[in-house]
Parts: structure tokens; C-alpha cells; sequence
């Protein structure tokens, strides 16, 4: 707007997400904090089905306290397993549910019955093929 041209800086997603994680490494490298990473179906440059592999940077890869885990995938943490997935499964399966409430039965809602279905079906995407969501 005052005549001058401002600075750019070009880079690649990979690149930027890479300078990400440098970052993130840097922020917990004198804590005792491990990062768990996934990639998404919404990544601008890691277009691969879902399951996903895990992304694969050399220099992320040689740090400790980053993992670079596919997506979905399960870590164990103090002896309690835990679940991981990028995927808004609840949302999928919410948004393509049609549901007829039993009226001697309690009232439940949409989350509760999405939460149950994941459970009941022992799987991270027991939707498929999952919705498709519009990205902007």
C-alpha cells in the first residue's frame, strides 16, 4: 500500500511442515514431552488413502521425542492403550445416521449412538465409504 513490495518467502508444504516439526522438536527437547504424529486426508500434500502410512521425514525421524505414526493407529501410554485417528469419525457417522427413537426406551442423542456404534463395531471408521466433506 506505501509503494514498497512486501517480502515473500515460497516455500512447499513439505517444507513448511518440516520447518513445524523442527519447531516442535525444539519447544520439547529439554522436557520430558513425546509428540505422536498422523497425517490426514486433509493434508495438502500427503495424499494417501485412508489407512494412512505415516509420513516420513528423516530428520523428524531421528528425534526421540517425535513419532511419526500411521493413521489410525493405537500407542500405549503407562499401560493403557489408546486409539489415535485424524478422521471426525463421530461427525461421519452422526451426519449419515437416520434413526428411529424407541419410545420405551430412554431418550439417547446422535453422539451418544455415533460413540456406541465405534464402540459396538470394534473399528476407527466403521462408516464406509466415509462422507464426503467439502473442503474450502
Amino acid at each position: 500500500e506505501d509503494g514498497k513490495l512486501s517480502e515473500q518467502i515460497v516455500l512447499k508444504y513439505e517444507e513448511i511442515y518440516e520447518l513445524v516439526c523442527h519447531r516442535i522438536a525444539a519447544a520439547i527437547e529439554s522436557i520430558k514431552t513425546k509428540v505422536v504424529m498422523i497425517p490426514s486426508q486433509n493434508d495438502v500434500f500427503h495424499h494417501v488413502p485412508f489407512p494412512q502410512p505415516p509420513m516420513r521425514y528423516p530428520l523428524v525421524e531421528k528425534n526421540e521425542n517425535i513419532r511419526m505414526m500411521p493413521n489410525p493407529c493405537t500407542v500405549e501410554f503407562r499401560g493403557v492403550t489408546i486409539g489415535i485417528t485424524s478422521q471426525d469419525v463421530v461427525f461421519n457417522l452422526s451426519r449419515e445416521e437416520i434413526a428411529l427413537q424407541d419410545k420405551n426406551k430412554p431418550k439417547s442423542n446422535r453422539i451418544t449412538r455415533a460413540l456406541r456404534s465405534i464402540i459396538d463395531q470394534n473399528t476407527f471408521q466403521p462408516l464406509y465409504p466415509a462422507s464426503n466433506v467439502e473442503l474450502c
